[in-house]
C-alpha cells in the first residue's frame, strides 16, 4: 500500500499469526496486530485509533494542500524573498546581500509570514 501511495491505517487481523508475522505487518506500516480469538474491545480500541490516525493524516495533507495553494499565489519576486528566508538569511543581511529593501509581517491569524521585496 506504501509504494500505492496508499496511506490507510491498517489493523491486521489473524488467525494463525506468529511474532515474525507480527513483526513483519508492524514494519510493513500495520497501526495494530491482533491475533484471533480478541476481545471485542481490542478490536473497537484499535479501529478507534487508525481512525484517530487516519483524521490527522487527512488534516495533515490538507494542511499541505493549502500551503501549496497559497505559495502558488506569491509572485516570482515573493518566492525569492521566501527561499532566502527559508534557508536562514535574516531580514538585514539580505538587505545588504540584496541591495533591496525588504518588508515581513506575522499575520495575527496564524497563516505565517508574507516578504516583499
Amino acid at each position: 500500500m506504501i509504494r500505492l501511495g496508499v496511506c490507510l491505517p491498517v489493523v491486521f487481523i489473524t488467525g494463525h499469526g506468529d511474532i515474525e508475522m507480527a513483526v513483519r505487518a508492524m514494519k510493513a506500516g500495520a497501526l495494530d496486530f491482533l491475533s484471533k480469538p480478541f476481545r471485542g474491545q481490542d478490536f473497537i480500541d484499535a479501529v478507534t485509533e487508525a481512525i484517530a490516525v487516519d483524521r490527522c493524516n487527512r488534516l495533515a495533507l490538507q494542511c499541505d494542500d493549502d500551503l501549496r495553494a497559497r505559495f502558488a499565489t506569491l509572485s516570482a519576486r515573493e518566492r525569492e524573498v521566501m527561499a532566502m528566508a527559508e534557508s536562514g538569511l535574516m531580514n538585514k543581511p539580505r538587505d545588504a546581500q540584496d541591495g533591496g529593501a525588504y518588508v515581513c509581517g506575522s499575520r495575527e491569524d496564524g497563516r505565517g509570514t508574507r516578504c516583499v521585496g
